[in-house]
């Protein structure tokens, strides 16, 4: 996030900064949503011998006020909504090619639809960012 913010307020006035921050702000904060949704499920798991001790923690944690929706609804969601800016910012400045947004959309709709399909979404977001570590920076496409 940090290498696709540089290149999108590079040169580009104080609205590209601006935008490329508060993307990369949102995705962070999605990102540190998601890792203590892991954090917790982890926990949970290895302090828990059955399933039905699990379900009695979880309720425990979801019982504060505040929980669920940054941790387990809309806090690992502002990850994507981050990489999206920040992509579609990229694209629009003509640094990446304008299929690699629409790639990222794909991979997040994919995971949405079933948990069985993580590892393609993975894989769609893994084609269009992985690439981008090799790519000199500023390029235009």
């Amino acid at each position: 996030m940090w290498t696709l913010r540089r290149w999108a307020e590079a040169g580009r006035g104080p609205a590209a900064r601006l935008l490329a921050g508060a993307a990369v702000t949102v995705g962070l904060l999605g990102a540190a949503a998601a890792a203590a949704q892991t954090v917790v499920d982890l926990v949970v798991g290895f302090l828990c011998a059955d399933r039905e001790a699990m379900n009695a923690m979880f309720e425990g944690v979801r019982s504060y006020p505040g929980v669920t929706p940054a941790v387990y609804t809309v806090g690992p969601l502002l990850f994507y909504v981050g990489l999206v800016l920040l992509t579609a910012q990229l694209a629009v400045l003509r640094r990446i090619p304008a299929w690699r947004p629409l790639v990222v959309v794909a991979g997040i709709a994919v995971s949405t639809v079933s948990l069985d399909l993580l590892p393609i979404g993975g894989l769609l977001l893994l084609l269009v960012l992985a690439p981008l570590g090799r790519r000199p920076a500023l390029n235009p496409v």
